[in-house]
C-alpha cells in the first residue's frame, strides 16, 4: 500500500471509462463544467485522485497522483482505443493524472473467470 500525503479528491467511474485509466490508456479525466465540479476543483490542492467503480466500500479502485487541471476553450471528441469517445465542451473540466500508486479490489479477466469456474466446481 503506497503512502498517500496530502488531500485525496475522490471520483466515481463507469466501467468503460475506469478499466481504460486503470490500465494507464488513458491520463485525463473529462467531468461536465459546473458548480459541483468547480466546488471540488477551484482554489483546492490534491496530491491524488482515488477512483473508484462504484459507490460500494468494497468497489475497485486506484489511486494516482493529481497533476492538475485546465479548463477547456473549445469543443472536441477524443476517441480511445475500443470505441470509448469522450465529448468535451468549452468549460468542462479536464484533469490531468499522474502514475498510478496504489490499486485494490481489482480482477483481472483471467482471475474473474478462474473464480467463476472455481465456484462452478463446488
Amino acid at each position: 500500500m503506497a503512502e498517500i500525503y496530502g488531500s485525496v479528491l475522490d471520483l466515481v467511474l463507469k466501467k468503460e471509462p475506469f478499466d481504460l485509466m486503470e490500465a494507464e490508456r488513458k491520463k485525463l479525466e473529462y467531468r461536465a463544467g459546473g458548480d459541483w465540479m468547480a466546488a471540488r476543483l477551484v482554489g483546492k490542492k490534491y496530491s491524488h485522485v482515488k477512483f473508484r467503480h462504484a459507490y460500494a466500500s468494497n468497489a475497485p479502485y486506484f489511486i494516482c497522483r493529481y497533476v492538475g487541471y485546465v479548463v477547456s476553450k473549445v469543443e472536441f471528441y477524443h476517441r480511445y482505443p475500443g470505441g470509448f469517445t469522450v465529448f468535451v465542451k468549452p468549460g468542462d473540466f479536464i484533469i490531468i493524472l499522474g502514475k498510478i500508486v496504489e490499486r485494490g479490489n481489482i480482477i483481472k479477466n483471467g482471475e474473474k473467470q478462474a473464480c467463476a469456474d472455481a465456484l462452478r466446481r463446488r
